[in-house]
């Protein structure tokens, strides 16, 4: 952080990162402190943004490739012609973690394949790599994609979500909720569901 053009003021934070630890309770039995020595603290107001000015310095090695962190996800973003330089970013943010204490959860690595359905030519798709799963939908900050740019697969699941509350709204009514109630159960289920789904 003292690499970043802050103002001093905002140093604070160092001050919040240290000295913090954990244990685990579990069953009447307590384990021993533990040290927490990375900068995130999962569930933190300040976790997300605190993680993108971590990761501010990791970059993709490739020219032509971009890099998007949020919270703890990273995305790589590699043209077609780059399409040779998958694994040596997966590489670089595996070292690029080890160097600044974090670790990465390998099981969640996906790549998808972005293909214009409109073309007329067969799409050459690039070699799978090894232990990385190629889906052909993904979830990007609660957003649903195929591989064809589609969010109607998205489009469907909060329809069938908001069908799934209203069902619920009209079981609190038969139980007598009253409508101001069911109002507010309304604007804060539904109404805030559809707003996220169609700002995002």
């Amino acid at each position: 952080m003292a690499q970043l053009a802050v103002p001093d003021e905002v140093y604070w934070l160092v001050n919040f990162f240290d000295g913090h630890s954990h244990c685990t309770h579990y069953r009447r039995e307590l384990s021993t402190m533990s040290a927490i020595t990375a900068s995130i603290i999962q569930g933190s107001s300040i976790g997300p943004p605190s993680c993108v000015v971590n990761t501010g310095d990791m970059k993709p090695i490739t020219p032509g490739n971009q890099m998007v962190t949020f919270a703890d996800g990273t995305y790589i973003i590699i043209p077609a012609v780059n399409a040779n330089s998958r694994q040596s970013e997966l590489i670089n943010v595996e070292s690029w973690s080890r160097v600044n204490n974090l670790r990465v959860n390998p099981t969640k690595y996906a790549e998808i394949v972005f293909i214009d359905k409109r073309r007329k030519t067969t799409v050459q798709l690039p070699q799978p790599m090894p232990n990385v799963a190629c889906v052909s939908v993904i979830k990007i900050l609660g957003i649903t994609f195929t591989n064809h740019l589609s969010v109607a697969e998205h489009v469907q699941t909060v329809i069938t979500s908001s069908a799934q509350t209203l069902y619920a709204l009209r079981t609190l009514r038969a139980h007598g909720m009253d409508d101001a109630a069911l109002q507010a159960v309304f604007r804060s289920v539904v109404i805030a569901k559809l707003t996220y789904a169609s700002s995002a």
